[in-house]
């Protein structure tokens, strides 16, 4: 989107707007590609767009789209080699408190983007191994119980202890993982 912006400098703020619109649109769907996400995708564009053209000033739409497009392409190019398609196969570890196992009914799949570790980031090169979120407790530690509890309460389906921002981030994550 920042691209687009930067290419569509100096032009009217419509235009600039249908450019990062059009990057936008472009990046999520390569970026969730085979998700459910599509038409939700789909539709943001064109309720913006619908928006932004019932009010615009007269400009080249066509040329707008094209710069849109062209940022998130290059983007797209940037990132096509940073490890995030790769085949890791996955290993389940053994049955032991602490390990990830299937949960009930977990249909058989492993955990989605077991490539992750492996990825480079975007913005600096390195691995996302170095942004790891710290480990929970031990199993055996006096702290694991409350750290279950916490788990248990904001995970809860009805749970009254997490926060709207949360539960957003949980339904994101959900509606990208694969079926």
């Amino acid at each position: 989107m920042y691209n687009a912006a930067v290419k569509s400098q100096g032009k009217s703020l419509d235009f600039q707007q249908i450019a990062v619109s059009y990057a936008a649109h472009n990046a999520l769907t390569w970026i969730f590609h085979g998700t459910r996400l599509y038409p939700y995708i789909d539709q943001a564009l064109k309720t913006i767009q619908t928006q932004i053209l019932a009010t615009a000033s007269p400009f080249n739409s066509t040329e707008a789209v094209l710069a849109g497009r062209s940022a998130a392409r290059d983007v797209v190019i940037s990132r096509a080699d940073d490890g995030n398609n790769d085949f890791v196969d996955y290993t389940f570890g053994p049955p032991v408190p602490g390990v990830y196992q299937l949960t009930v009914n977990g249909y058989g799949l492993p955990p989605d983007d077991p490539q992750v570790p492996y990825v480079r980031m975007f913005a600096t090169g390195k691995p996302a191994t170095t942004y790891l979120a710290p480990q929970p407790p031990s199993v055996n530690s006096a702290s694991y119980e409350s750290y279950l509890a916490y788990v248990k309460a904001i995970g809860a389906s009805n749970s009254t202890s997490r926060t709207q921002d949360q539960t957003d981030i949980a339904l994101f994550w959900r509606e990208s993982a694969p079926m």
